[in-house]
């Protein structure tokens, strides 16, 4: 704080002990104001209401991922400035197709994200999907090279799962509609943006092709994207 940094050096701005008393009075009337502020919201029954829907939801899809093979999960990781209330990972992530299966480090991160509605939520939700990649392409340890040699298409995947308390209309059809392919592309990663919405309990996700033509941007793993998104993270 600025203050504290001023008491560390009184002489400097040739305070007395009567100005030291006084900025120390203020700074503990401010503290006393924050702690209070914490206690309203914390006794608030939509707040205890929302932080037991996250729980209950977080706390049941761990168990799925679990089942999926997930021995590493994380709880309160602090990454960019950006709070993960979760984090798992599965090794060996494997998506069959008819020819060649995709395999790789599959990431699962969850964060809530109270400001999601508001006028720029798209691109915040944008920004922390871009998070989320970054993230899982410093901690993977896939050996791209090792996938070709065991007839495996090295592909990793993020799901980066934002936990929201409402959403309006526009934006649930944004979700759905808008390809994340069009704002970021990686040959060896797919990032898939995900909403859980708490007011009607649901998953939105790009689901709903906008266009003929869209549906040959990679619609083929989509759908088997989608398939982990209603297994895994779905209650």
């Amino acid at each position: 704080m600025f203050l504290d940094y001023i008491l560390q050096q009184p002489q400097r701005y040739n305070l007395d002990d009567q100005d030291l008393k006084l900025f120390q009075k203020i700074i503990s009337i401010g503290l006393e104001k924050i702690k209070k502020i914490a206690h309203e919201i914390s006794d608030d029954p939509n707040f205890r209401e929302n932080n037991d829907k996250i729980d209950n939801y977080l706390d049941k899809v761990k168990l799925k991922l679990i089942q999926e093979g997930s021995l590493d999960i994380q709880y309160d990781v602090n990454y960019q400035e950006q709070h993960f209330n979760l984090v798992s990972k599965i090794p060996n992530f494997e998506i069959p197709f008819v020819v060649w299966n995709m395999r790789g480090d599959a990431f699962f991160i969850f964060s809530d994200l109270p400001s999601i509605n508001t006028k720029i939520n798209s691109k915040i939700l944008q920004q922390y999907s871009s998070q989320c990649l970054h993230y899982g392409k410093e901690k993977t340890t896939v050996s791209s090279f090792g996938q070709l040699l065991n007839a495996r298409v090295p592909s990793n995947v993020c799901f980066a799962i934002a936990i929201v308390k409402d959403l309006e209309p526009e934006i649930k059809e944004s979700i759905r509609t808008e390809n994340p392919l069009d704002f970021e592309t990686d040959t060896l990663w797919y990032r898939v943006p995900v909403v859980y919405c708490l007011s009607d309990a649901q998953l939105y996700f790009y689901d709903q092709p906008s266009s003929f033509w869209e549906k040959f941007k990679g619609e083929i793993v989509w759908k088997r994207l989608r398939q982990v998104i209603e297994t895994t993270l779905t209650l």
